[in-house]
């Protein structure tokens, strides 16, 4: 009988634990929400570069850097955020030569390059963390994702490589407090639930 009730108990942690986590990741209380794209992972929240031809396959150099070469500009990604957010912190782990600039590009509307870009400020020519932020309330933000873009102008004119190894974004929202959070909470379920 106890080892009856040990299953039992264990059954019950076990699903309260991932109902737990599932509401931690799709309301993000405190605000923030980190994703990375490693580029030999798949990410749920990333999609993969396309057009794929404008990249080289996954290469690995000899201090264990795994990264992707882009050759041709633009390259685009996807982010599928999990609810609405107010900015986005966008880091990238790259090297490239200091004399070829390289642009992240976040899409405003659904003209074909209706992009904002913001340039990566340069460190220097070895692997380096870039970072650009963006306010997303006049951006496009189609089923809840974003469209970005990395472009670095005549990357293959000027016989120029640049190697992406790693994108983060943080994206950041008002976070719960005492005073809002049956203000939320009633919103939400009178979006979700038809009879409020």
């Amino acid at each position: 009988m106890s080892v009856i009730k040990f299953i039992r108990f264990i059954l019950i942690f076990v699903v309260f634990s991932l109902l737990v986590w599932f509401t931690w990741m799709n309301f993000v209380p405190l605000g923030t929400l980190k994703v990375k794209k490693d580029v030999e992972k798949p990410s749920p929240y990333f999609s993969d570069f396309y057009p794929s031809v404008r990249m080289r396959g996954i290469e690995r150099d000899e201090t264990g850097n795994v990264f992707r070469t882009m050759i041709v500009d633009p390259v685009y990604f996807d982010l599928l955020m999990p609810r609405q957010f107010a900015e986005a912190e966008v880091r990238i782990k790259y090297q490239k030569t200091q004399d070829q600039p390289l642009f992240v590009g976040l899409k405003k509307t659904n003209e074909p390059w209706a992009f904002d870009f913001r340039k990566l400020l340069d460190k220097g020519n070895g692997w380096q963390m870039g970072k650009v932020d963006f306010i997303l309330y006049p951006f496009l933000i189609d089923d809840r994702t974003l469209h970005f873009v990395l472009s670095s102008p005549n990357l293959d004119i000027n016989l120029k490589e640049i190697k992406i190894s790693q994108i983060e974004v943080i994206l950041k929202k008002e976070p719960w407090t005492w005073e809002n959070f049956l203000p939320k909470a009633k919103r939400y379920l009178s979006k979700h639930l038809f009879f409020l």
